[in-house]
């Protein structure tokens, strides 16, 4: 599983390690709760589709959503983190209470495409050593209640400077695609672009749903798109555009109207301001 963790670690500080640094993380655990309706799926469900980056949110919601995600009440349920204090840790406890929750947090939304189809945006980074506990409570949804031989498609994006040629040329491809799929899942998708090579990783969300979708033969396909830049157009878009023609999904995914993708274009490019370089 070298091409999920490698490159991952973290060196110690160069001042070294003090107990204090990390006082925060011994008087405190994160649990992950999921809030879903599962009668609105009632076993129908057959695929979910996580984003991780912004970019992969705004394909799906001009391509692919119904509804105008941006609207009020667009959701139909929600991953909450709850942080929770120690108190038997702490050196002079303020109370009685063994636990008390500090704060909570929504870390990810859930919007139905249609009755087969649910996609799931979590928009902001997770602390990486709750990232199994998260993914373990996303993959919950697939039960005998709501889902029925669920596949999962993860769909991310990174700028191009990220991306690791091996030493040749990349080319002039902008946006470049590329993907990782599951054991399990290659008899069922046909792979949409070349398979991201070595030295190239991933971490994070994205890197713990795939790992567990292997380790428990599920099929799961991801899609990375990296480009010059980070706001959303026709271009940047582009980089998800071959999971239309991924055999497996070509039942499932139906793209809304042209007339309806453009009006959100220019929705979107209206909305967008200011300038953007690598070094932002």
């Amino acid at each position: 599983m070298s091409w999920l963790n490698g490159g991952v670690k973290c060196d110690l500080p160069s001042r070294g390690y003090y107990e204090e640094d990390n006082i925060d993380e011994e008087i405190t655990t994160r649990s992950y709760h999921l809030d879903f309706d599962f009668k609105q799926y009632a076993g129908s469900l057959k695929l979910l589709i996580v984003t991780t980056s912004n970019l992969s949110k705004q394909f799906v919601g001009v391509y692919l959503s119904p509804i105008d995600v941006d609207k009020l009440n667009a959701d139909v349920g929600q991953i909450t983190e709850k942080e929770t204090l120690n108190a038997e840790k702490l050196v002079e406890p303020k109370s009685q209470n063994s636990d008390k929750i500090l704060v909570g947090r929504i870390v990810a939304r859930f919007f139905k495409i249609s009755e087969s189809v649910l996609h799931c945006h979590i928009p902001e980074e997770l602390c990486p050593e709750d990232v199994n506990k998260f993914t373990g409570e996303l993959l919950s949804l697939d039960c005998p209640r709501v889902s029925k031989n669920l596949s999962i498609v993860v769909l991310s994006s990174d700028h191009l400077s990220s991306y690791q040629c091996c030493g040749e040329d990349r080319g002039v491809d902008n946006p470049l695609q590329r993907c990782l799929i599951s054991p399990s899942a290659l008899k069922l998708f046909s792979p949409p672009c070349k398979r991201l090579e070595q030295p190239n990783v991933i971490k994070g969300v994205a890197a713990a749903v795939l790992t567990a979708c292997t380790f428990s033969q599920k099929h799961c396909l991801m899609l990375l798109n990296y480009t010059d830049s980070q706001k959303a157009d026709s271009i940047t878009l582009s980089g998800f555009s071959s999971l239309f023609n991924v055999n497996g999904l070509l039942q499932l995914l139906n793209k809304v109207s042209n007339k309806t993708s453009l009006d959100r274009l220019k929705k979107l490019q209206s909305r967008s301001t200011g300038s953007e370089n690598i070094f932002m």
